[in-house]
């Protein structure tokens, strides 16, 4: 996907940001992404707690052809594993996920990584990460 250069500055420049999951049981993935992008999201994370990795890259492979056509960036939840086979733009990490740290060493640079912070403490925190 986008360079990390290119997406840190389309992730700044970024208003609205959107989270679905798979859509398995309505079976429009592709329809409701194209729809979403075209109405102005500018970031889609698949965000389905328990979905099966095969399943998990299956669906980001739909997002994933949705964000180029669109330019816009492909987001993944958790799994840095996941990211790197989807060739996903972010990475979104909770607080109980895998250590940025240990984020960054498997995606490299090229991958922007999030935090989701709940506390001041938490914040700065990640502000120091890579």
């Amino acid at each position: 996907m986008a360079r990390a250069g290119a997406a840190r500055e389309r992730l700044a420049d970024a208003r609205l940001y959107l989270c679905t999951d798979a859509r398995q049981a309505r079976g429009d993935l592709a329809e409701f992404a194209d729809a979403a992008l075209a109405g102005g999201v500018d970031v889609i994370q698949l965000r389905q707690k328990g979905i099966e990795a095969r399943e998990e890259l299956a669906a980001l492979a739909v997002l994933a052809d949705a964000c180029r056509r669109h330019g816009r960036l492909l987001a993944v939840n958790d799994r840095a594993d996941v990211a790197h086979a989807a060739g996903a733009d972010v990475l979104h990490l909770g607080q109980g996920d895998l250590p940025v740290p240990a984020a960054r060493a498997l995606l490299g640079d090229a991958v922007l990584i999030g935090r989701s912070c709940h506390a001041e403490q938490e914040a700065a925190a990640a502000a120091g990460q890579p």
